[in-house]
């Protein structure tokens, strides 16, 4: 269990440093399922982010920026889901199978 909330931690610090880089880190990894639910990344820059398939269940992201992150297979809850979508950040569409 340590070794997991480590590299959630990780993760997030990676996330709020640079959606670049852990862009790129999603991309050396693509078979580890990312798990940040209960993460903090409130007023995070989350532009551009690949959030694809990430658990975000009970993360809080009030005044995040994630214009043009991928929520593709997200999982969210429905307090999660509604900020978003009240601050038009996300549409349906962007969290069909495809």
């Amino acid at each position: 269990m340590a070794a997991l909330l480590i590299q959630t931690n990780y993760l997030v610090t990676m996330l709020r440093a640079s959606v670049v880089e852990f862009n790129r880190w999603r991309a050396r990894h693509p078979a580890l399922a990312v798990d940040l639910s209960g993460a903090d990344l409130a007023g995070a820059n989350l532009v551009g982010a690949n959030l694809r398939g990430v658990n975000l269940h009970g993360a809080v992201l009030f005044g995040a920026d994630v214009s043009g992150a991928d929520f593709r297979k997200a999982r969210l809850d429905d307090r999660t889901w509604d900020f978003l979508v009240e601050q038009r950040q996300i549409t349906p569409l962007l969290l069909d199978g495809g």
